[in-house]
């Protein structure tokens, strides 16, 4: 089994690789008004609507909020459907 390691915050994560589509570098999002905080927005990728995930922000359930530098972002898919995780 192969994995996707990266780091946020000084902590290791990883997704299997027959999980990851991609890594892309970082794009623009559209923010999406009454989401939840660790939703970022919604990113277009090639066509294909993708809902953006703070990891940071979903980790992390409380309000305090860190500036961290966010280099690329992974697409990651289940079944049909996919998620773009800010790493």
């Amino acid at each position: 089994m192969q994995m996707i390691i990266f780091t946020l915050n000084e902590n290791y994560y990883a997704f299997s690789s027959e999980n990851v589509e991609e890594i892309t570098n970082k794009m623009p999002w559209t923010p999406v008004p009454q989401s939840p905080s660790w939703v970022q927005g919604l990113v277009n990728l090639r066509g294909n609507v993708i809902t953006l995930i703070n990891f940071y922000k979903l980790l992390s359930p409380t309000d305090e909020t860190k500036e961290l530098w966010y280099n690329n972002i992974i697409i990651v898919k289940n079944d049909e459907e996919k998620i773009a995780f800010m790493v």
